[in-house]
């Protein structure tokens, strides 16, 4: 099996306002919470979408500590053989007044060092997100390269011995799949063969 769509996520990737500040502050705290997680998603039946509760399931899982943590709740779930397609999501443009405290950056140097693991290892395979409308601190430097560059650095040359093995993106943050800026994306993705 090939899980190819997870996320290991934490609430520190999000902006500080994001979902909801009342929901954000709820998840910060056990008691508030419980009640976030087990009353919000019925606060409003006549919904014909599950969004209340995937805000109910981020602030189940994503209150964990890190990547790692998220990751063994998530293989408990799977036999020991299953491989997880792992991408990031660079979550700036939901709030752009508001920085997550984990940044993009962050975020990939995590899951390299998560799928650098012995333990691991042979049951990550890591994507890099883009989106192409953000900066891309490949080492949190002030000149951002572009984002070709960003995605060429960590498929090639990779983060502490990893290389990243395709490419996130995510048009619904507020881009167009073939928006001009991601024809270099295309490109290199073709030459390089590396999925999307």
């Amino acid at each position: 099996i090939i899980n190819c769509h997870v996320h290991l996520m934490t609430e520190k990737v999000l902006p500080p306002t994001w979902p909801h500040p009342v929901l954000t502050w709820m998840g910060r705290h056990k008691a508030t919470r419980w009640i976030a997680t087990n009353i919000v998603p019925w606060l409003d039946p006549l919904r014909d979408d599950d969004l209340l509760e995937r805000y109910a399931n981020f602030l189940r899982h994503g209150t964990m500590q890190d990547q790692k943590e998220t990751f063994e709740r998530l293989k408990r779930c799977y036999n020991d053989t299953t491989k997880f397609v792992v991408l990031p999501m660079d979550l700036r443009a939901l709030d752009p007044e508001n920085e997550p405290a984990q940044g993009i950056y962050e975020q990939h140097k995590k899951l390299a060092e998560l799928a650098a693991k012995p333990s691991t290892q042979a049951r990550i395979i890591p994507f890099v997100h883009i989106d192409p409308r953000l900066s891309n601190d490949i080492d949190d430097r002030e000149d951002a390269e572009d984002a070709a560059t960003f995605i060429k650095n960590l498929h090639e040359d990779g983060l502490d011995g990893i290389q990243f093995k395709g490419i996130k993106l995510y048009p619904p943050l507020g881009y167009h799949p073939e928006d001009e800026s991601l024809k270099s994306i295309w490109k290199y993705a073709n030459v390089n063969s590396l999925p999307v």
